[in-house]
């Protein structure tokens, strides 16, 4: 019986890693007018093994209760897992 040198990683083991952060809604609101926001949340592709970005366009809306607004600072954080890209999870 073949047996991998590492363990197999799929979707869930990295949404247990990652703490369901990238499950989250994110919103950050349009710097030139407050009252629009622009939604973002993440998709995991699987084939490349990174999580993407999916942005929405700037639209007059608010927040839904459970969204998170998002900092430069924490959107930079959570691009940077982008960069961290390892063969675990694919």
């Amino acid at each position: 019986m073949y047996l991998p040198e590492q363990p197999e990683r799929n979707v869930h083991d990295f949404h247990r890693l990652t703490h369901n952060r990238f499950k989250k809604t994110y919103f950050k609101r349009d710097p030139k007018d407050p009252k629009r926001i622009q939604t973002l949340h993440y998709f995991f592709n699987i084939f490349t093994g990174i999580p993407e970005p999916r942005y929405s366009n700037f639209n007059h809306e608010e927040p839904q209760p459970d969204w998170v607004e998002l900092t430069p600072k924490e959107e930079s954080a959570l691009n940077r897992f982008r960069s961290l890209h390892s063969n675990l999870f694919r």
